[in-house]
């Protein structure tokens, strides 16, 4: 099960993939500000799908687009723009019933253990539990954001997963699996 973690910012993409033995990040970032702003979206999309294409995730986790003291409206309403156009390009390649938002607080309670851990204590749960994917993230922030996204992506899909489980367990939930 691949899962695809996804930092949004408004000029760039941050996204790693993790699965079984697979770890795999890419950084897409406009290459300069002659490009108009709206098509800025549809510019990092275009760079970023055959990435998505080959990979075929299970889920896709974006990091929600935040306002909050650091960020001014019109910033959080491009970077909305941005996550608008990737869910949107994704529904169409027929992924829309596996993509999710994520707040920040969700995915850094669930997976650093306390959902307002700064960038210090994000770095350093990545680097002593998953120094393989710390490695392939460098001192890129953003990707290492967008690594943790994918590990809640992960959890998630063992989620579903025992979920399904047991539903599909007769000897519990006696009905279920023979209703189809």
């Amino acid at each position: 099960m691949i899962s695809l973690g996804v930092d949004l910012a408004y000029r760039s993409l941050a996204m790693v993939a993790i699965g079984p033995d697979l770890g795999i990040a890419k950084k897409v970032q406009v290459p300069s500000k002659t490009i108009e702003p709206q098509q800025i979206a549809a510019w990092l999309f275009a760079e970023a799908f055959p990435f998505v294409d080959m990979l075929k995730p299970n889920v896709v986790c974006i990091e929600e687009p935040l306002l909050g003291k650091s960020r001014n409206i019109q910033t959080a309403l491009k970077i909305g723009r941005t996550a608008g156009v990737l869910m949107g390009a994704l529904a169409s390649a027929g992924m829309e019933r596996n993509v999710y938002l994520v707040p920040v607080a969700v995915w850094k309670a669930e997976v650093i253990g306390h959902g307002g851990s700064d960038k210090q204590r994000v770095c350093t749960w990545l680097n002593e539990n998953k120094p393989e994917i710390a490695s392939i993230c460098g001192d890129d922030q953003d990707l290492r954001d967008a690594a943790c996204v994918a590990f809640y992506g992960q959890g998630l899909l063992a989620r579903v997963d025992a979920v399904r489980s047991g539903l599909l367990d007769e000897s519990s939930h006696a009905g279920v699996a023979s209703r189809g």
